[in-house]
């Protein structure tokens, strides 16, 4: 090229002047020490958690750019020199909208974002520009849709049809919550391998209240990790109108452990204040046998589930069904709804069961629900299997 000399990871003057645009590894230990002018981030919404390795690179890069601090010598027109000196170099980064806003790194970038948009002082040098569809509408009408695609992108008639756009919503190659994302700019709150992505928002409407009318049996489900990972506990009640109700207590691990002596201390304190409705805990041996048999020696009914395909793949379809169908409803934790989107499809011969999807995220109050639910309804009685053959 006359100007610019192009290959696959770096482009340069062609006239060999200083400056050069690299691309770089998305490892942040590889681009510690540099003192980049611009910095430029594409698809951020596809760089994970806050505080995974591809996030961890826009930080340290990020921090590299406030280190540059140039000098210019500028001559003026009696011959005199003018020293001005530049700043720091500049970020840009460039997305469409993502999934889980409140733990992504891209989505507390833009919570960060709207605050300063809303106050200036938060962050005078952030400029935020943005285009997305407004909130409240409902995307099965086709009014709506249209609505939402012209005001999420300046190019909405010019370099596509928004017609075109508008039809696309019932097409079987465009899931819903992409069409959301894609077309309306707008955050999601599955990912698209989330086993809740044909249904975006069936979770969210299953958040509400409940009462109990009396001892509403119930159940605790724990799924155990030994290190790196979330633990996490979900009660399971059965309430008089035919609904199921769910919450869930989660451990973080700390230094990369959890304290497990806490998490066994709340399953008791909590089974003991259940009283007459605790119906028993259920949890797979693979981690939680040992501590199973002293719960059991402390006075506890047990029951083991072995998170196998042959009983897995039913209890995710229970609890997949009564999410869509709004026969469970929950307390909307933050924590709790996100394990829940953030479960991925495992498909096989008979069904699916739950695993981790792209991002990594943590889906073990996911497993648990499905754990307890289904247990929940054998002892009602409700399943082919009887929950009393796994019994201690």
């Amino acid at each position: 090229m006359r100007f610019f000399e192009v290959y696959d990871t770096e482009i340069s003057h062609a006239d060999g002047r200083p400056g050069k645009v690299t691309r770089i590894a998305a490892v942040a230990g590889t681009n510690e020490g540099g003192q980049p002018t611009a910095f430029i981030c594409d698809e951020v919404h596809e760089w994970g958690d806050v505080g995974s390795s591809k996030a961890r690179v826009r930080t340290v890069v990020g921090k590299s750019t406030r280190k540059r601090r140039v000098r210019y010598e500028i001559p003026g027109p009696d011959g005199e020199i003018r020293v001005v000196y530049r700043g720091s170099g500049r970020i840009l980064s460039l997305s469409t909208a993502g999934f889980d806003i409140k733990n992504s790194l891209f989505g507390q970038m833009i919570i960060h974002a709207r605050k300063a948009e809303r106050r200036p002082d938060v962050a005078p040098r952030l400029l935020y520009d943005h285009f997305e569809a407004p909130e409240g509408l409902d995307y099965d009408k086709p009014a709506d849709r249209r609505t939402a695609v012209i005001a999420a992108s300046r190019a909405a008639g010019v370099l596509w049809d928004i017609q075109a756009r508008v039809d696309e919503w019932n097409t079987p190659g465009m899931p819903k919550h992409e069409w959301m994302r894609y077309y309306g700019n707008s955050w999601v709150a599955q990912a698209a391998d989330s086993w809740l992505a044909d249904h975006p928002g069936a979770w969210d409407a299953c958040q509400g209240t409940w009462q109990l009318t009396g001892d509403e049996p119930a159940v605790l489900a724990v799924d155990m990790a030994l290190k790196r990972d979330t633990v996490a506990v979900v009660e399971v009640r059965a309430l008089a109108d035919g609904r199921y109700a769910a919450v869930a207590r989660v451990w973080e691990p700390n230094d990369a452990r959890i304290d497990h002596r806490e998490v066994f201390a709340w399953i008791g304190a909590r089974a003991e204040e259940l009283g007459d409705a605790f119906q028993g805990l259920v949890y797979d041996p693979r981690y939680f046998e040992l501590p199973a048999r002293d719960l059991e020696d402390e006075g506890l009914l047990v029951i083991e589930m072995p998170q196998s395909p042959e009983r897995m793949i039913p209890a995710v379809g229970l609890a997949y069904e009564a999410i869509v169908n709004g026969t469970l409803v929950h307390d909307g934790g933050d924590t709790f709804t996100a394990q829940v989107n953030a479960a991925a499809k495992r498909p096989s011969e008979r069904g699916f069961t739950l695993s981790k999807g792209k991002s990594r995220r943590h889906i073990d109050a996911a497993v648990a629900l499905c754990m307890g639910l289904w247990t929940l309804a054998e002892l009602a009685g409700q399943m082919d299997a009887s929950a009393s053959d796994s019994i201690w």
